[in-house]
């Protein structure tokens, strides 16, 4: 899910020069929302110790600014939209990143103010509404790191080597020390969608990993077998360098143009791609729909990798089945995660992005490009070091073509994974985009810590069994 970040050690006083050079700058993308979510992406990229999803804060930073904008509206416009922004922005990031604030936040939001120029009245009420609305989005929404460890490693040594099946291999980093980083989020509580479960039985209940032995797994297994595999002979250097951009940490980058996952890659996309003149009312609700709806992508992802608990390439490959005899020394072009296979996040997450994009030109061909910045980090051991150009692509969609083959070269996924990958990302932005702005139910269940939680591998193939609480 590229969840990988470079961490970077960064000089406060450089990386403030360059928001606040980019806060004087006329360009209409580069306004104030954008100008906290790429201090966000500094912060968040950066910083050690984190332990939230990026989506979930990037979620409530531009949920925050969206909130602020609409009580401005409701309030009769005594203040400007610039300033509710800029105290909503400031608040959000204040909570998630409090030790920053002296040297970062609030000389930022100092500079917006001096720039606006609002009298003390003007000053007030923007404090007053953006500060509002973004405590009360945050006090709803604590983002959850539910532990799971234990019975996950409980559950994935029952598999008793069933062919399929998710599972520890042994001579790799896929054994039973390997840590487990994403399990928690298949119990986060979802913006929009309703339970995440019931969702994908009701919207994506065709998509299953195919069945072994198959013809549909023989289709899976030729489609990754060589291409994913690091000492294929037909490797080429378009390939790998493909792959390496899915795959390898980055290191001396600029994470405000560029940021470090795949949900900033499309943030950066919108702030690229759309037109200077935009008004911040409709960068500010395209920013909070696109990362509203990775965010609900995340969830859907994990409950359905957490329900499938389709096998690795790697434990596939050396393991065998009925018509493929074990490959003991296959090796992925890539580390890949410790969780399992079904379906790709990185390309339901970049068509969750490409979705929600588009909507925003309609039919329109739009091209776009990602800023290059930065060298592979030491863990591409294939090309360490090497300079991480700029990325053009000929329209959206492109962008989703390349995460797929990404993500194949790297050895990760399989073919049918990816493509139903993409099917997941469409759907649920498409879901998140018909359902923008109505309310939503808030549950009856207690606190979590109250409940159980549920974690078992299936005991037959393409049954689906996702980890959930219980009463």
């Amino acid at each position: 899910m590229a969840r990988s970040r470079a961490v970077l050690a960064v000089l406060p006083v450089v990386l403030l020069v360059l928001i606040l050079t980019s806060a004087r700058g006329a360009a209409a993308q580069d306004n104030v929302s954008v100008q906290w979510i790429r201090l966000f992406m500094q912060l968040f990229c950066s910083t050690t110790g984190i332990t939230f999803e990026s989506s979930i804060l990037m979620a409530t930073l531009n949920l925050a600014q969206w909130h602020a904008l609409i009580a401005l509206k409701r309030t009769g416009g005594c203040t400007t939209e610039e300033a509710v922004v800029a105290y909503a922005s400031r608040t959000v990031l204040q909570n998630y990143f409090p030790f920053s604030s002296d040297v970062l936040i609030d000389p930022l939001l100092d500079r917006q103010l001096e720039d606006l120029q609002l009298t003390a009245t003007q000053k007030r009420l923007a404090k007053r509404l953006g500060k509002g609305v973004a405590k009360r989005l945050i006090d709803k929404r604590s983002p959850l790191r539910e532990f799971l460890v234990q019975e996950v490693r409980n559950a994935i040594k029952t598999r008793q080597d069933r062919p399929g099946l998710f599972g520890y291999v042994p001579g790799t980093p896929h054994n039973e020390t390997a840590p487990l980083v994403t399990h928690y989020y298949s119990l986060e509580q979802p913006f929009v969608l309703p339970n995440a479960v019931d969702f994908v039985k009701e919207y994506l209940g065709d998509l299953k990993p195919p069945k072994v032995p198959s013809n549909a797994w023989d289709a899976a297994y030729d489609s990754l077998v060589n291409l994913g595999r690091i000492d294929w002979p037909g490797r080429t250097a378009a390939m790998n360098r493909t792959a390496d951009l899915f795959s390898c940490s980055k290191e001396e980058v600029s994470f405000t143009t560029v940021g470090c996952n795949s949900d900033m890659f499309w943030i950066n996309a919108a702030i690229n791609s759309v037109p200077k003149k935009t008004p911040l009312y409709d960068v500010v609700t395209l920013l909070a729909k696109m990362s509203v709806a990775m965010h609900e992508t995340q969830i859907v992802v994990m409950t359905m990798k957490d329900g499938y608990w389709f096998w690795r390439p790697a434990d596939a490959f050396r393991t065998g089945d009925e018509r493929h005899a074990p490959f003991p020394n296959w090796t992925p072009w890539a580390y890949t995660f410790f969780d399992p296979e079904y379906p790709s996040g990185t390309v339901a997450i970049f068509s969750t992005g490409a979705t929600v994009l588009q909507s925003f030109f309609g039919k329109k061909i739009v091209p776009f490009s990602i800023e290059g910045s930065g060298v592979f980090g030491a863990n591409c051991v294939h090309t360490p070091g090497a300079p991480i150009g700029t990325r053009r692509y000929d329209s959206i969609h492109a962008a989703v073509e390349e995460s797929i083959l990404g993500r194949i070269y790297s050895g990760a996924h399989y073919n049918s994974s990816t493509r139903d990958g993409e099917i997941v990302g469409a759907t649920v932005a498409n879901y998140v985009l018909n359902n923008w702005a109505k309310s939503t139910p808030s549950g009856v269940l207690p606190d979590t810590e109250h409940l159980n939680i549920f974690v078992e591998l299936p005991k037959e193939q393409r049954q689906f069994l996702p980890v959930h609480y219980e009463v």
